[in-house]
């Protein structure tokens, strides 16, 4: 009997392994990336950040974005922000909540100067998912958002999302992406 079994085992060891070879991946180990758990901040200068995001995709912030704080506050903070409670400043925070689960989607849809500071230069290195197979253009998840540049936010803001594997492609149809 156990011998039936290590021999099925065998089997499918082989036929992984010949799978893998075609695929031209024969060795180490297969790594699936996810959505982030953390990140680290990487401070350039004085007016530049690279978010490092512990799935392997980076995120520089230029300047234009300095007043965007993107590590967390120390205990005792007055401008701490409450986990879950969006913040112009702290784009940052509110996708790690997204990604974490402690915000979802249907919570940012009556939130209003989220994307202020996220803009078209908001670009992922080395992305979980190929942002271009879409147009975001169209795509915004709060039609009624009060503040004219975090409208103008909305797109790249669901690109970022969907390039970290935080959202899937059906949530980014929902919100407006064009399937190209």
């Amino acid at each position: 009997m156990y011998q039936y079994i290590l021999d099925a085992l065998k089997k499918i060891a082989k036929e992984v392994f010949e799978l893998k070879k075609a695929q031209g991946n024969t060795g180490g180990t297969v790594f699936i990336r996810n959505r982030p758990c953390a990140i680290a901040v990487d401070k350039q200068d004085a007016t530049r950040y690279v978010v490092h995001f512990d799935n392997g995709c980076r995120l520089g912030i230029s300047n234009t974005y300095n007043r965007i704080y993107p590590w967390v506050a120390a205990k005792n903070d007055p401008n701490a922000m409450t986990a879950g409670t969006p913040s112009e400043y702290d784009p940052i925070a509110t996708i790690m909540w997204i990604c974490r689960g402690t915000m979802t989607m249907t919570d940012l849809e009556t939130k209003s100067i989220v994307c202020r500071f996220v803009g078209a230069d908001w670009v992922i290195e080395n992305p979980v998912q190929d942002p271009s197979t879409y147009n975001w253009a169209p795509a915004i998840f709060n039609a009624t958002d009060s503040n004219a540049s975090s409208k103008r936010g909305q797109p790249y803001f669901l690109r970022t999302l969907y390039a970290l594997g935080a959202i899937s492609d059906e949530t980014a149809v929902k919100y407006g992406a064009v399937r190209i």
